[in-house]
């Protein structure tokens, strides 16, 4: 055994070494579960504790429970040493953490900084939202409209985290390293904290001439990215363009954002299909309902 997991690259810290099994099939097909001392096979190679393998055993190291038990958070994105951090849950910030991360890159974009952070409610309502996609027809509009809703949820802390992150050179909570606090924000276990690159454009996609990054001015609103981007199309649905904000993940109209911000994205869709022949059917519908109308009426005034 002691071979098969030096073969296997070693253990993990997390290997639960007391709970090893191995399995091993005989002649007729049948097969034998076990569990084995593998600290002694480690410990003393080639010995009694350390037993000879056969053609299709099969070895179990499981891990062991709670191993990673305690708070952690991940650093991702333009900060020096992404990765996980042990934190204090509820007590330390997210300051305290940027700094053991080692700071930002030059090419962080604070303004599109986040912490995603699971949603309580998300695993409770799986299923119906799985059942709710395949059976879109037996919705009713509320229900419909919780879909919607849930499907542009975005898992993060609603703060603007760039404030927070200015101020980055100050000890928060009055000089105390560690605690959160002078407007720093606590953190809980799981959370991650989430540097986008800087990328100083507007992503215009859609019906437009020329879709894709239009470069960042301030000051620009939705129709001036839309104009550098060669214009509307013949097929644009011009009343519906939407804006994606990046730093929220909200969408909205195009016409409600104001100036826009660098990362953000312009969505112009296109104008629904028309059924030639629906139409029709529709015309001669309302019309065979108008006629039976009038031969009530005019028999009814005879």
């Amino acid at each position: 055994m002691s071979d098969l997991v030096a073969l296997a690259g070693g253990l993990f810290p997390q290997a639960a070494l007391d709970r090893a099994e191995l399995e091993r099939f005989d002649a007729e097909g049948g097969r034998e579960r076990r569990t084995i001392p593998l600290a002694g096979a480690l410990a003393a190679p080639r010995s009694a504790e350390d037993p000879e393998l056969q053609e299709r055993d099969r070895l179990f190291i499981p891990t062991r429970v709670h191993y990673d038990e305690g708070a952690v958070v991940e650093v991702a994105g333009e900060v020096v040493h992404p990765g996980l951090y042990p934190i204090r849950e509820g007590v330390d910030g997210l300051r305290s953490v940027l700094e053991r991360a080692g700071g930002f890159t030059e090419f962080a974009d604070l303004g599109r900084a986040r912490i995603e952070r699971s949603v309580g409610s998300a695993a409770r309502d799986t299923a119906f939202l799985r059942l709710a996609g395949e059976h879109q027809d037996l919705l009713t509009n509320q229900e419909r409209a919780y879909v919607k809703a849930r499907a542009r949820e975005r898992e993060a802390v609603s703060a603007d985290l760039s404030r927070v992150l200015a101020a980055a050179g100050d000890p928060p909570d009055g000089g105390k390293r560690g605690a959160a606090g002078g407007g720093d924000l606590a953190l809980l276990d799981g959370d991650r904290i989430v540097v986008p690159r800087r990328y100083p454009s507007v992503s215009v996609q859609g019906e437009v001439r020329s879709p894709g990054l239009v470069a960042y001015e301030p000051g620009r609103r939705a129709a001036d990215y839309v104009r550098a981007a060669g214009g509307f199309t013949d097929q644009a649905s011009k009343s519906h363009v939407r804006v994606t904000v990046a730093r929220t993940g909200q969408q909205m109209k195009a016409g409600e954002t104001g100036a826009l911000q660098a990362g953000d994205t312009i969505w112009v869709p296109a104008k629904p299909e028309r059924n030639m022949w629906a139409t029709l059917r529709d015309i001669l519908t309302t019309g065979a309902q108008i006629a039976t109308v009038y031969l009530v009426i005019h028999q009814a005034t005879k």
